[in-house]
């Protein structure tokens, strides 16, 4: 008989305001290059709510984003490790925009090429990545 590996649900808190707010989180795969499904639930008025992800056990790329409804942008990679037993833990965040300017600092090459790989669907890539402004 075979074990099955088992997929949990790892959430994480979702902004979007009117006033130019948001937090966010998106997950890319090693093994597949790509951005990961997920399902966002919002609250009725649509400005806040979830994202939702169902992994299995592994190592992930997360693109965090937080912006200030004054307009300060952050933007953070770095490593979910999800463990057998559903438990997550986020290692080497790294901070590529902090507030109002890049920060210079290197990440692995082989985060950059999934970063690269995926921009389209990353919020706020071309102010990391030197695209506008």
């Amino acid at each position: 008989m075979t074990e099955q590996i088992q997929a949990f649900p790892i959430t994480f808190n979702y902004r979007n305001t009117r006033m130019g707010g948001q937090d966010d989180v998106i997950l890319m795969s090693f093994t597949k290059g790509s951005v990961i499904r997920s399902f966002l639930h919002k609250t009725q008025t649509g400005s806040h709510g979830e994202r939702t992800y169902r992994l299995l056990p592994g190592k992930y790329l997360f693109w965090r984003i937080n912006v200030s409804n004054s307009g300060n942008v952050y933007v953070s990679v770095g490593i979910l490790d999800v463990l057998q037993d559903g438990k997550y833990e986020m290692k080497y965040e790294t901070y590529l925009y902090y507030a109002k300017a890049p920060t210079g600092k290197r990440i692995p090459e082989k985060w950059l090429g999934l970063i690269r790989k995926n921009e389209g669907y990353l919020p706020f890539s071309e102010l990391v990545f030197g695209d506008g402004d």
